[in-house]
């Protein structure tokens, strides 16, 4: 069976506030570039501008047709997420596009932004669970954002712990909340996701070759059911969900 078509690629950075300087919107862009393989229905990004808000762009295209721009066109930031889609739920749309931003177009306090590769058994049920109001496209990717944003808890990390046993299927995921940068795998490890670093920079993304495009070092994988947290001061790691079996298919 063919896997690459089942792909998606994603990846997150987090430069230092006083490290090195990278422009994180054109780092993000290169290792799209290099993640290209994985998706080439849509790109997107997500960044937190200097207020700590959530800005993004998705459109159908490549990357270099999206972001001609190397992103030039987002705010300046120091974190991001991207995501190059092949469509595995949902039909193939501009609203389909990740990353997905929700919160901000209903007024709540908060807003999370999350680029998803994978696809879940029950996604359909979960989307039934949601108020329909609430739903902006037909993708699992939107049903877990809501998911996280809604649940039980006051931090993103007690949201996740609420949902992750809700979600069956394949997932690693990247995520922006609370003015830090999230990678979590699924327990099964069905979706790769590794970590590297640029100098004092963080990054995250589906495969290492992204490393190489942007000059990382790479450090490792993320492991099955492992939620990383990356902020100023540095990476945490916990292992929020374990299985006794890896499943590889």
């Amino acid at each position: 069976m063919e896997r690459l078509h089942d792909a998606c690629g994603v990846v997150g950075i987090l430069a230092k506030e006083n490290g090195e300087g990278i422009d994180v919107r054109r780092y993000l862009t290169l290792a799209l570039t290099a993640l290209q393989h994985r998706g080439q229905e849509s790109a997107g990004m997500a960044v937190y501008d200097s207020q700590g808000r959530i800005v993004s762009r998705v459109s159908m295209g490549k990357v270099r047709e999206v972001f001609s721009d190397t992103g030039k066109g987002l705010p300046e930031t120091r974190c991001g997420i991207g995501h190059v889609r092949y469509s595995t739920t949902g039909s193939s749309c501009v609203e389909n596009a990740g990353p997905f931003v929700v919160g901000e177009w209903r007024g709540q306090y908060e807003t999370i932004a999350i680029a998803h590769n994978g696809n879940l058994v029950n996604g359909p049920a979960l989307r039934e669970a949601l108020p329909s109001d609430y739903l902006q496209s037909t993708t699992d990717s939107e049903a877990i954002a809501l998911l996280l944003l809604h649940s039980e808890g006051p931090t993103l990390r007690e949201r996740m712990i609420a949902t992750l046993p809700l979600l069956r299927g394949a997932y690693s995921l990247v995520i922006l909340a609370e003015g830090k940068l999230y990678a979590m795998r699924d327990p099964w490890g069905m979706r790769p996701l590794c970590i590297g670093r640029i100098g004092e920079n963080w990054i995250v993304a589906s495969e290492s070759c992204a490393f190489d495009r942007v000059g990382a070092d790479f450090v490792r994988k993320v492991e099955p059911g492992e939620l990383i947290t990356i902020d100023e001061q540095g990476m945490h790691s916990e292992l929020l969900i374990s299985v006794p079996r890896k499943a590889l298919c």
